[in-house]
């Protein structure tokens, strides 16, 4: 995988997981209560239903990254910190921090680094699972060239 790629995924990941507020909403049961958030997220291979897809929205091709070897864990903490490690085979883990918000079922994620790089993602939980979606990301599908795109991140909780 080319530098370009791994930064251009790091960069969309850091900017999906910083989105995540941790204040408690009127309905306990409601899954897209971001209460629910806090604790340690995961995507990887062995992880059954995780996904990481890249879609490149004119000709409709995708691409899911975690079966290549990506792995992401995501901790979020209820200050609304965030702590994001991403992983491809044969590289460095990346560490990234960052603030999350939240908005109904809208999540801006702004990375300490990057704060002009905020992305809002519509979310939604189902069990164990966290499904985040962004249609204004960019990626490099010939590990080039950036292109818009679109991307569903798919976690699992491991830790409450």
């Amino acid at each position: 995988m080319k530098l370009t790629q791994f930064i251009t995924i790091l960069l969309i990941f850091v900017l999906a997981i910083a989105g995540f507020n941790c204040k408690s909403s009127e309905d306990p049961t409601d899954t897209n209560d971001p209460s629910g958030l806090v604790g340690a997220w995961i995507a990887n291979a062995a992880t059954e239903g995780t996904k990481m897809i890249f879609k490149e929205p004119v000709s409709g091709f995708e691409l899911d990254v975690i079966p290549l070897g990506a792995s992401v864990n995501v901790t979020l903490a209820s200050n609304n910190d965030y702590t994001l490690t991403l992983t491809f085979p044969g590289e460095d883990p990346v560490v990234e921090t960052g603030k999350a918000t939240f908005s109904g079922n809208q999540l801006t994620m702004t990375p300490d680094d990057f704060p002009e790089d905020a992305i809002t993602f519509t979310y939604s939980r189902s069990g164990d699972f966290l499904t985040l979606n962004a249609d204004d990301v960019e990626f490099a599908f010939d590990g080039e060239n950036d292109i818009p795109a679109e991307l569903t991140l798919v976690l699992k909780k491991v830790v409450n």
